[in-house]
């Protein structure tokens, strides 16, 4: 009797060899488009990650870790996140919210007393429509009140910092405009009041650890400081080591909410996962098994745009995201976010993708945008 392969047979093969095709294409560009950033001197070094339906097709490191030392860039190496921890300190704040812990009318004043007066709720923070700035025309008034701005390696109690703030001028009503700023930190020091944790002790038993991100600091062990990629800017010139005069991450640094992370893109990736599967994460380790950091209600309010048009006409805010409003750029159901540093990722949850790319390179005056010339060569080959 002579065989004869069944239809759904040869159809799940052809689908099998075409999506091969398909990853190994998109695993091309996106190396030929990172590889001429490299050899360019545009960029130091990058680790691409593309996951598509739950499957990592592409995760690959580029360039040196420290060009000096001609250290090949390894996709375990660490990075500085900057402000892809807010994201991070967000969900957090938002588990105790879906506790019925917090209310997010509730003005910052009931929690720390010195906002008192100011007008500012919980919901202003999340938005970063407080009036709260940290742009350059306010770095000085920063400086006046011995506050900080930005990450730092200085020894600050995130209670004192926060407090500290509260000295600070609004740059508008709450509520009137979107403002990007440190709004984050104050979040942070609000998780600290509500749970009655520390801030940094919350997030890793509560983010870090149930997300098997093992590999993400604020205070970064000795053992590990060589997997710290090496901090570069670039220019029309090319690229230059930016010497750092502080350590960011050492023991009683002060752990920013807003920026205050180190760690590897597939750590990163974890978190994607988790907001990709509505909140739920399912673990690497055997026995696989599924951890609910937030309900998927809870998650989708953090998604959804809060700010209407007055940020742009094309582009809204969540809690932690960008919401884009104009589909020529992404779907709305996309979210991004990145760090000062270089990093960005995408949470694309309509194509089930996601998409990370890690360098530390500020600032980068090169003229070419290596995140958008990434998304492109991933999205063209899809």
């Amino acid at each position: 009797m002579s065989f004869k392969p069944h239809l759904y047979y040869l159809l799940a093969l052809f689908t099998l060899f075409s999506t091969a095709c398909s990853n190994q294409q998109l695993s091309h560009s996106v190396d030929s488009t990172i590889q001429q950033f490299i050899d360019s001197c545009w960029l130091p070094n990058a680790v691409a990650y593309v996951e598509k339906d739950g499957k990592i097709i592409h995760c690959k490191a580029y360039g040196y870790s420290n060009i000096e030392h001609q250290q090949k860039c390894q996709t375990n190496n660490l990075f500085r996140l900057a402000s892809q921890t807010k994201a991070i300190t967000v969900v957090a704040f938002m588990q105790l919210y879906e506790k019925g812990l917090v209310n997010l009318n509730d003005p910052v004043e009931k929690y720390i007393p010195q906002y008192a007066g100011k007008g500012i709720t919980i919901f202003h923070l999340l938005t970063h429509t407080s009036g709260i700035c940290y742009d350059n025309l306010w770095e000085k008034k920063f400086d006046n009140i011995q506050a900080l701005a930005h990450n730092s390696g200085e020894k600050i109690s995130l209670q004192e910092n926060v407090e500290r703030m509260a000295q600070l001028p609004l740059a508008h009503q709450p509520g009137e405009k979107f403002t990007y700023a440190n709004n984050t930190d104050i979040i942070g020091r609000l998780i600290e009041i509500i749970s009655e944790e520390n801030y940094v002790e919350y997030i890793q038993k509560h983010i870090l650890t149930p997300l098997e991100m093992t590999n993400t600091f604020f205070y970064l062990p000795d053992s590990l400081q060589t997997r710290l990629v090496t901090l570069y800017q670039a220019d029309t010139c090319g690229i230059k080591k930016v010497e750092e005069t502080e350590n960011l991450f050492a023991p009683d640094s002060y752990p920013s909410p807003s920026a205050g992370l180190c760690g590897t893109i597939e750590d990163y990736a974890h978190f994607c996962q988790m907001v990709l599967n509505n909140g739920s994460y399912i673990t690497h380790q055997q026995p696989q098994k599924t951890i609910q950091i937030l309900q998927p209600h809870t998650l989708q309010l953090i998604k959804q745009n809060h700010v209407g048009t007055i940020r742009s006409d094309t582009l809204g805010f969540g809690f932690a995201w960008d919401v884009f409003l104009d589909s020529k750029q992404f779907n709305k159901n996309t979210v991004r976010w990145g760090g000062m540093y270089g990093t960005d990722y995408i949470i694309d949850m309509q194509n089930q993708l996601i998409l990370i790319l890690y360098t530390n390179c500020r600032p980068n005056h090169s003229g070419h945008n290596h995140k958008q010339a990434f998304i492109n060569a991933v999205y063209q080959n899809l």
